[in-house]
């Protein structure tokens, strides 16, 4: 029988209608393959075919000099581990050095503001054919650390009040681009969909006295039945009311709204959680289309809102069902997967 599931953060409900004994091969999924340019943009040596770099880590690794690592090569030119470029067709266009961006009205029927914002691709290695679930967790703790920096550059500069970061894997999921790469956009408004998260954990804080997100953490860990790995102070999750079959979010357990803010060691340790969750979901899906999304509070804004009451996390969607006109309409996803199914399975596959 089918279930209606809630999930308390994103104001969701999602509908449960699962298919018994299925095994692990059946979800196996094709990825349509993208066409590629003859040279792709993103690989070393072809630095000229992209806008000019915003930042990068170069170099060898030199944990023991500090931060920033001293470069080995010039800006622009071969000898990077991690590059970031503005992205050459942005979806927003930044605004000059002291140019004010406009405040949203939205007191009549029809409202806009210019499209302000930055959008930058994070180029995650110089090697093409390298996805994230091939790296190591060297490679993973640069892209770890770039990611912080690019938040801490837009979503405390002053400027900007939401920044996401957001990664599309595979041509189903949005990629245009075979080559591992992230991006980044930052917003002068708040979207609905942040502003009604941070509403959750700000209610529940107020009623409560505790954060929402620890909440599910503590009640979680009493089943086990949807924990997949618990490891270096963050758990991987399949969410109670996961919105597509083998989402995933990885959570942090020390309380925190802002990722930019963990420390190296916090890092370190994400980036093997991070690592083991995608090698896990393609050991047993295969090369499959998916998107990961980091769930970061907004900026501290001047209207009243409490982002301390924010917890961040990320959640990693495969592609596996297509969203249909019921979805579109109602907002209500059909999970044909129950978490707890899943979340077995890939708790076989982080022991073997």
């Amino acid at each position: 029988m089918s279930e209606f599931r809630y999930d308390p953060i994103k104001r969701t409900w999602v509908i449960l209608s699962t298919e018994r004994g299925r095994r692990p091969n059946q979800y196996l999924s094709s990825s349509q393959a993208l066409i590629e340019p003859k040279i792709c943009p993103f690989c070393e040596g072809n630095e000229t075919m992209t806008p000019p770099e915003v930042f990068s880590i170069r170099g060898s690794m030199a944990k023991d000099s500090g931060y920033p690592f001293a470069p080995e090569s010039e800006p622009d030119s071969p000898g990077w581990r991690v590059r970031v470029v503005p992205n050459k067709f942005p979806a927003l266009t930044e605004t000059a050095p002291g140019e004010v961006i406009t405040s949203p009205d939205i007191a009549g029927i029809h409202s806009s503001i210019p499209g302000s914002g930055v959008h930058e691709i994070i180029i995650e290695t110089p090697v093409k054919d390298r996805q994230m679930a091939d790296m190591d967790a060297n490679e993973l703790e640069d892209i770890l650390l770039v990611y912080q920096e690019r938040l801490k550059t837009h979503l405390h500069g002053g400027k900007y009040k939401t920044v996401f970061l957001f990664k599309n894997h595979g041509k189903e999921a949005g990629a245009s681009l075979v080559h591992s790469h992230a991006q980044i956009m930052a917003l002068p408004i708040v979207p609905s969909n942040v502003a009604s998260e941070l509403r959750s954990f700000e209610e529940h804080r107020k009623g409560s006295g505790s954060c929402l997100m620890c909440g599910i953490l503590e009640k979680e860990a009493k089943t086990g039945t949807r924990v997949v790995l618990d490891e270096g102070g963050y758990v991987v999750l399949a969410p109670y009311a996961a919105s597509s079959p083998f989402q995933l979010q990885i959570v942090p357990k020390d309380h925190h709204d802002d990722f930019s803010h963990s420390n190296e060691i916090k890092r370190h340790h994400l980036a093997y959680v991070l690592g083991t969750a995608v090698r896990s979901l393609r050991s047993v899906l295969g090369e499959h289309p998916w998107n990961m999304v980091l769930h970061n509070a907004p900026a501290n804004l001047e209207d009243g809102w409490d982002v301390t009451a924010y917890h961040w996390f990320i959640e990693i969607t495969p592609h596996l069902t297509r969203p249909a006109g019921f979805e579109m309409g109602s907002g209500i996803y059909i999970n044909i997967v129950a978490p707890e199914e899943y979340a077995e399975i890939l708790r076989t596959k982080n022991v073997e």
